[in-house]
């Protein structure tokens, strides 16, 4: 069983309860993303420390910095685990939905060069490399490519000064996709459009592109899914398999050999304001969880 310790960065939040569901005072995030996986984990290690019978062995991991990066779960020496399959507690949505399928993630950083100048006496010797920038992104696909691929540019940052011709500013965006081959094209397009921009400006550009996490696919009679599927149902809740554009711990667990699955647990709106999980959800979540440990 595995939960991330961070939330999104935030303030001092006050839980509040209204007719059984479970928010913040309506000024910060709940942070149910991801307390209510830390919650459900620590009911269940307590449930278990009291049963009487056999359960399955279970290993916990809680992890940090998932927010930032996965950075955590990045960090993690899986070779202290013997467990070779697990649940993520880490989904928003109704019980009953688990994530089979995420994308991989790579982030894209450029640097555009132009040449400064003075703004007020000979502007026409500069090159501005903000527009540079600015033409190459508009003529980027971003957003929602297709059912499977989105991209973003997130952060810009060029020179502080208004009276200079900027001669340098930096793009920092990411492109995501549940296809390799998407996600390589859209890489591709991202940055022949810069290329292109700078080409007719003659600016230069400097490229980067990383891996941050790689895609995932379970099929419906995997071990983790028949297994999850089943202890689901054994509560009365018929699962739901379906597909993610984000990306979690699970990604780089997966990765290393051990088969995480995420599991919603009745988070929503995440990440906003209005936040919210019923306490209804939260026991089903952990009931189903037991129902894993606890089935032959």
């Amino acid at each position: 069983m595995t939960a991330h310790m961070d939330t999104v960065p935030t303030e001092r939040i006050v839980p509040v309860i209204r007719e059984g569901i479970v928010y913040s005072q309506g000024d910060t995030i709940l942070g149910a993303d991801d307390k209510a996986g830390l919650a459900i984990i620590l009911e269940i290690l307590t449930v278990l420390a009291e049963k009487d019978g056999p359960y399955r062995p279970v290993e916990v991991l809680f992890t940090v910095g998932e927010e930032t990066g996965l950075r955590g779960a990045k960090a993690v020496d899986v070779s202290h685990f013997k467990a070779k399959m697990g649940l993520g507690l880490d989904a928003a949505g109704d019980p009953g939905a688990m994530i089979v399928h995420a994308p991989s993630q790579d982030p894209w950083q450029a640097r555009v060069h132009g040449r400064a100048a003075h703004a007020g006496a000979n502007p026409e010797a500069g090159i501005n490399a903000i527009l540079v920038a600015a033409e190459g992104i508009v003529h980027m696909p971003l957003g929602r490519i297709d059912a499977e691929t989105t991209a973003n540019i997130g952060i810009i940052r060029g020179r502080r000064a208004t009276n200079v011709v900027p001669d340098l500013v930096e793009l920092y965006g990411e492109a995501r996709s549940r296809d390799e081959k998407k996600l390589e094209a859209q890489i591709r397009a991202m940055s022949d459009a810069l290329q292109q921009s700078a080409q007719a400006h003659g600016a230069t550009v400097d490229i980067q592109v990383s891996r941050s996490y790689k895609r995932y696919h379970f099929a419906e009679d995997a071990p983790i899914v028949r297994l999850l599927s089943k202890a689901m149902r054994s509560v009365g809740v018929e699962p739901l398999l379906v597909p993610t554009g984000g990306g979690s711990d699970s990604n780089v667990l997966i990765a290393r050999g051990i088969d995480i699955i995420q599991m919603s647990l009745g988070m929503h709106a995440v990440h906003t304001n209005d936040e919210h999980i019923a306490i209804d959800d939260l026991e089903t979540s952990a009931r189903i969880v037991l129902a894993c440990l606890i089935s032959d």
